[in-house]
């Protein structure tokens, strides 16, 4: 019972996620002032671009960001285990 509790509502909050999409980025332009706006300027795209780079190599090779935090997590399980 639970299971298809957790299934249904799954599938509600993906069916609502889609629409909320689709009427955002793909739905009609309510206010001509936005017609008039301009895109993305340079810098702007450069660091969108630099961004997505790094999410893209960190996700690929996390151990450049878990070999950082790894001393810290183990001075924090040794002092956990001693209290």
């Amino acid at each position: 019972v639970m299971l298809g509790v957790m299934l249904l509502g799954s599938f509600v909050a993906a069916i609502y996620s889609v629409s909320f999409l689709k009427k955002a980025f793909w739905g009609p332009v309510r206010h001509q002032a936005l017609f008039l706006s301009d895109d993305l300027k340079l810098h702007e795209t450069i660091l969108l671009i630099a961004v997505m780079v790094l999410i893209v190599i960190f996700g690929l090779l996390p151990d450049i960001v878990l070999s950082f935090q790894a001393p810290g997590l183990e001075f924090l399980l040794s002092s956990i285990a001693r209290t």
